[in-house]
């Protein structure tokens, strides 16, 4: 059963190519998880890759982190935590995907997970927003970690490209390679 995607089809290819490389040890984070597609395409990868278990974070309309922009309350709500629940159990993947219903940077301050190899940004799109998400889970990347920021383009994208490049800048990030439209893949500097 298709679940409606939010990312471009070759974005979400792309992802499933490097989650089934994540090592056993490692774990994958995608921040905005939406109705699960995403979360489900990569959790596939990885259970028919080395193995690697995957997070989605997402607050679904709870707490206060769409303050000041009440529309957003009613675009993610707890209807679609309970559609990515029932879509992840449609795709047997219970035990290989979990959802962790926080704001990204609480979820953060509370993991206690292994390291990270696979990071996908794709929750506020707001400069300081990403910003936050990057700085606020970086502690837990792996060495070698990916990290994909979805929205690099287009209108709603430029806010993340200037949070990708002030990140770039700062050292904290290789130059990005663009995959379709608006998905930009790197690595963290050693």
């Amino acid at each position: 059963m298709p679940i409606e995607a939010l990312m471009e089809p070759e974005a979400m290819q792309h992802l499933a190519r490097i989650a089934g490389q994540v090592p056993l040890g490692q774990t994958i984070v995608e921040i905005g998880t939406h109705h699960a597609a995403n979360l489900c395409n990569m959790a596939q990868a990885a259970k028919n890759g080395l193995g690697a278990k995957v997070y989605g974070i997402d607050a679904y309309g709870t707490g206060d982190i769409y303050r000041g922009r009440p529309h957003m309350l009613t675009r993610y709500t707890t209807a679609d935590h309970a559609t990515a629940i029932a879509n992840i159990k449609a795709h047997h993947l219970a035990r290989q995907a979990k959802i962790i219903v926080n704001t990204s940077t609480e979820a953060a301050q509370q993991w206690d997970g292994p390291k990270i190899g696979l990071l996908v940004i794709d929750g506020e799109h707001r400069y300081k927003s990403v910003l936050a998400d990057y700085y606020a889970w970086q502690p837990h990347l792996a060495d070698a970690a990916t990290i994909a920021f979805d929205d690099y383009g287009g209108t709603v994208g430029k806010q993340v490209i200037a949070a990708v490049a002030t990140l770039t800048a700062a050292g904290e990030l290789e130059p990005v390679q663009v995959i379709g439209t608006r998905l930009a893949v790197t690595t963290r500097v050693r």
